[in-house]
């Protein structure tokens, strides 16, 4: 499928997990492993310090409109130094639930979704 193939070449160098889709939503997890040593994986694993086995979420989310989001999954005492990095991207609004922190942008107002992707996820 086409969108899959957008989020598997826009996580390059990130370890993919399987896909992650429901009615107003499709995606891949991004994969705590697989990070080499001062990769900016491992580099976004340090930033975000997940607890399980999965760093984030890339993808497509219906919210008001289409738009483009990446999740990271941290533990709460980490979500202010996440929102903080997100937001000095400037590249989409930031949003928090729970322990996880999201970046959207709508997808109309991005002319190359690829890059966006790969923006977001080179947060440090």
């Amino acid at each position: 499928m086409d969108l899959y193939k957008l989020l598997s070449t826009a996580a390059n160098g990130f370890e993919t997990g399987g896909a992650d889709s429901g009615i107003d939503h499709i995606g891949l997890n991004i994969l705590k492993k697989g990070a080499a040593l001062g990769s900016s994986h491992a580099r976004l694993n340090a930033l975000v310090k997940p607890t399980g086995r999965v760093l984030g979420w890339i993808g497509f989310e219906r919210l008001e409109k289409l738009s483009l989001s990446v999740w990271y999954y941290c533990p709460l005492e980490e979500t202010k130094t996440v929102k903080k990095k997100l937001k000095q991207l400037g590249i989409g609004e930031v949003s928090e639930d729970g322990g996880a922190v999201g970046l959207s942008s709508v997808a109309d107002d991005q002319s190359d979704h690829e890059a966006w992707f790969r923006k977001a996820l080179l947060v440090v």
